[in-house]
């Protein structure tokens, strides 16, 4: 498998070394990132765990309430989550816990997620709810709101915007469909407030055209400039989890990124 490998890297090189020589630099500019993402791909078929640090502790349910609502979730409205989405939620989310936010679900299908939303912010949390289903309706009660509607209209959203407050946290469960969330994130991440969150489930397969449009919103990130871009100036990361993407949009409005040196000593001498 090595030699294997090592052969493709080989071809690799010949392939970049010829692009170098005969492709015109704006054109090999464009070019390049799908060779260097066809790399990734290969080379993520290859990686292999390090070894397991000798201090390291596994997580369990118990350091997790939303893991243990939905453990303990054995009668009621059903919620149907990936197991470990429960670690990413907790890990992005617990600093909105016991605050006045406003949370966003697209896609509740049978309700018992906002029930779970409910109980894990706390009642300084309004839930709003948005499904196609227009029997979803039923779902609404005292600070969850239910809105009935297309997550791939942009109609809608429009008028969801006009009637709702800025959303704090809003979590992408509806379609799965790459065009829906692709909508869904153009019209709804900009409206987010400072230090929010945008996080869309379900981004399944190799090759996701969603997974491949939040590619190109992370790439702006790495832009070097005098100045931040319209990104860098609002977003401070995106995480990519196993079917999970995170966007944790910035508490301030960014203008720039500065670095400085500090010390006496630089070896080798630096000027």
């Amino acid at each position: 498998m090595r030699r294997v490998q090592e052969s493709i890297d080989d071809k690799m090189s010949n392939v970049l070394s010829w692009l170098k020589k005969a492709v015109p630099s704006r054109a090999r500019d464009l070019f390049l990132p799908f060779v260097y993402f066809d790399k990734g791909r290969r080379f993520s078929a290859t990686h292999v765990n390090g070894k397991q640090r000798a201090d390291s502790r596994p997580f369990v349910a118990g350091d997790n309430p939303l893991e243990i609502y939905f453990k303990t979730h054995k009668v009621g409205r059903g919620i149907w989550k990936w197991n470990h989405y429960f670690k990413v939620y907790h890990r992005h989310l617990r600093k909105f816990r016991g605050r006045k936010v406003n949370i966003l679900e697209i896609g509740i299908y049978s309700g018992g997620s906002l029930e779970m939303w409910r109980n894990y912010f706390g009642e300084e949390a309004t839930i709003y709810g948005v499904d196609i289903e227009s029997s979803c309706k039923a779902y609404e009660s005292d600070r969850i709101r239910v809105f009935i509607g297309d997550q791939g209209s942009r109609d809608f959203w429009h008028d969801f915007k006009s009637r709702t407050p800025a959303m704090d946290i809003v979590i992408d469960d509806g379609s799965h469909r790459h065009g829906d969330q692709i909508v869904s994130m153009q019209e709804i991440l900009p409206s987010i407030s400072r230090g929010g969150v945008y996080l869309c489930e379900d981004v399944h397969g190799a090759g996701n055209r969603y997974a491949a449009f939040v590619y190109g919103v992370a790439d702006q990130l790495n832009c070097m400039t005098n100045s931040t871009n319209v990104i860098q100036a609002s977003i401070e990361s995106v995480c990519l989890y196993p079917f999970v993407v995170v966007i944790e949009k910035s508490d301030e409005h960014v203008s720039k990124f500065t670095f400085e040196k500090r010390g006496t000593e630089w070896l080798p001498p630096v000027v």
